[in-house]
């Protein structure tokens, strides 16, 4: 991760096929399908075989370690166990990611490279969504599976972008990732894109600028509402072009009966129905149908849009406590750092970092695609790269000062005899 291409593997795993399934079932209506291993879990690996850290980098993933048992724990609730491994297994390697994260960040100069292989990312699938957006296409999803993947993908980069030219630091890439991740909220046509992206913008502009206030923050953040309200006509018609081809009310409607379907599972299955399980149960015990979800692949054939649901009927009580752990707890932490070190130019990536997630977890109450070992993966590289500066940043500030070395005492000139005075 401390290099260009360690940030931008989850937005060309898809693209280039970065990973394998020894055991593979591509027919499981949900994710994950199979025993999955991607190039970024060798890569984190050789991370944290190779380097060497004072820190204790399993007290610092607990969050993630007590959702991996949370989810190992509900694996008897479900009725096809294996599948429940599949999601286990996906955790673990997460965890992993995380911890090499918060390994490489001890070197000053990672978290920039890790971010702009962010952008390089996303601009990369900026260009695949322009290409689709030509052809004709509704909602833009790049390289990703949808729409809503790619426009949560795009938080993970507009923040920490918006974050360094409020920095005035690599303003180059800067600019260039947030022009691209733009594009991007306005080409998926997603409503909770746009507007989520809009108020995280505002969030992290009037944070900053809290935090330490300059001529030149005021001004970005002017330039920044400035593009907000240049856009807008944009993503309105953007939006209208979407409601031409989809019914929004009918979308929405089946939405908030899935979310009955979900409620309904709760209820039945206290301790949860098994990870990786929520399409069959919900199918196969009736529960979509009482709560009127509509028989289309889009409704039947998918999970909750709702991932703090979704996660509460596969792993009980326990596994929605600790998922909440795992956004929150980094969430929290960075934000206090960023404020702790504000005199320290990382503590801005900080802010941009901890928008982000703040943003997401926002987003979650939208969609499902919290499973997606892609959003996971990118979630756990900037909490463990943020974990791993605050954990940097407070051991130089503990770091005793350099003591001045003494100069060495100057030999003073020998007394003169006094002269007797004659008598």
């Amino acid at each position: 991760m401390g290099r260009l291409r360690d940030g931008i593997i989850p937005f060309i795993t898809g693209t280039f096929h970065l990973y394998v399934a020894p055991i593979a079932w591509p027919a499981w209506p949900q994710f994950p399908k199979g025993m999955e291993i991607s190039a970024l879990d060798f890569l984190a690996i050789a991370i944290l075989i190779g380097t060497t850290s004072k820190v204790r980098t399993l007290r610092q993933i607990w969050p993630w370690l007590a959702y991996f048992a949370a989810v190992v724990i509900a694996i008897p609730q479900g009725e096809v166990k294996m599948a429940g491994f599949f999601y286990a297994w996906q955790i673990a390697r997460v965890a992993l990611v995380c911890a090499a994260a918060i390994r490489i960040a001890a070197y000053a100069d990672a978290p920039e490279s890790m971010v702009k292989g962010i952008f390089a990312g996303l601009i990369f699938q900026a260009m695949f969504a322009i290409s689709q957006s030509a052809s004709g296409a509704a909602q833009a999803s790049g390289e990703f599976s949808s729409p809503n993947l790619l426009g949560m993908m795009a938080h993970f980069a507009i923040f920490p972008a918006f974050a360094l030219l409020l920095a005035r630091k690599d303003t180059g890439w800067a600019l260039a990732a947030f022009i691209a991740a733009v594009v991007v909220d306005l080409l998926t046509a997603s409503r909770a894109t746009m507007g989520l992206a809009a108020i995280g913008l505002a969030l992290l502009g009037v944070v900053s600028i809290m935090k330490s206030s300059t001529t030149w923050k005021f001004g970005i953040v002017g330039a920044g509402a400035l593009m907000v309200a240049a856009v807008s006509p944009f993503a309105i018609g953007a939006i209208q072009d979407r409601q031409a081809t989809n019914n929004s009310e009918s979308s929405d409607a089946q939405r908030e009966a899935m979310k009955d379907a979900a409620r309904m599972i709760i209820a039945d299955h206290p301790f949860g129905v098994g990870p990786d399980q929520y399409v069959v149960v919900s199918n196969m015990g009736g529960y979509s149908a009482r709560a009127g979800v509509g028989w289309m692949s889009a409704t039947r054939g998918t999970s909750v849009h709702e991932s703090y649901l979704l996660v509460w009927a596969e792993t009980g009580l326990l596994g929605l406590i600790t998922f909440l752990m795992v956004l929150f707890r980094p969430m929290i932490g960075t934000y206090r750092a960023a404020f702790r070190f504000r005199k320290e130019f990382e503590s801005e990536l900080l802010l941009g970092f901890a928008v982000a997630t703040t943003i997401v977890a926002i987003h979650l109450l939208y969609e499902w695609l919290w499973i997606m070992f892609l959003l996971q993966y990118t979630f756990a590289m900037t909490t463990g790269v943020a974990i791993g500066i605050a954990i940097r940043l407070a051991s130089r500030s503990k770091a005793p000062a350099v003591r001045k070395e003494a100069r060495p005492a100057e030999p003073r000139p020998p007394l003169e005899e006094p002269v007797p005075s004659p008598n």
